[in-house]
């Protein structure tokens, strides 16, 4: 469903950031294709590649729903050369840049990466409703959804893969240290903010 609000230049602001959206998306996506090559390097955690290449394919879907709203608005996608507009932070253009050389710092940008991308699905949010378009804020609701799960699910998951990577440095583990990552209680990385329905 379409209800327009016919400012022109609300318009105009919300269909740029539909493109950012789009950049965003290709960024992240092949920053993750490269994330996953480097993660064959670490095999003594199956699981996390698992997840990396499962949420790949839901953002490769992702970019297929963003690309339909640009072609509602006959607007061609952005390119990964694309200069983002004001509203999308600096930071597209550095995830591409981070060569992380250790199993950590690999999670700990691709956790600071999601942390992004809930940021900017927040605010396509709030410019698609401002403007009437109920679809582009429907689909990017269930972006939003498949991006707090997975940067809760990398959140979880970094103190095991810590000592992993220590261990991988062949460094001494001691015992406490996984007795403690056991006892963690599950702790959010985003408020419990209600997403309208």
């Amino acid at each position: 469903m379409f209800t327009s609000t016919h400012n022109e230049q609300l318009k105009e602001k919300f269909v740029n950031y539909i493109r950012d959206i789009y950049a965003v998306e290709a960024r992240s996506n092949d920053t993750l294709e490269q994330y996953g090559e480097q993660l064959k390097n670490f095999k003594e955690f199956p699981e996390f590649r698992a997840r990396l290449y499962k949420h790949l394919e839901a953002c490769k879907e992702h970019m297929g729903h963003i690309r339909s709203r640009l072609q509602f608005y006959n607007v061609q996608p952005a390119t990964l050369d694309y200069t983002v507009t004001p509203y999308t932070s600096p930071l597209l253009s550095y995830f591409p840049t981070v060569k992380p050389t250790t199993w950590v710092s690999l999670a700990s940008t691709w956790l600071m990466m999601e942390h992004f991308k809930v940021a900017s699905y927040r605010v396509l949010i709030t410019l698609a409703q401002a403007h009437g378009d109920t679809e582009t804020v429907r689909f990017a609701e269930d972006h939003l959804r498949e991006e707090i799960e997975m940067q809760s699910w990398i959140y979880e998951k970094l103190p095991e893969i810590c000592l992993y990577t220590l261990q991988f440095e062949r460094i001494n583990v001691p015992n406490t240290a996984w007795e403690f990552i056991r006892q963690l209680e599950p702790v959010g990385t985003t408020p419990n903010f209600p997403i309208p329905r």
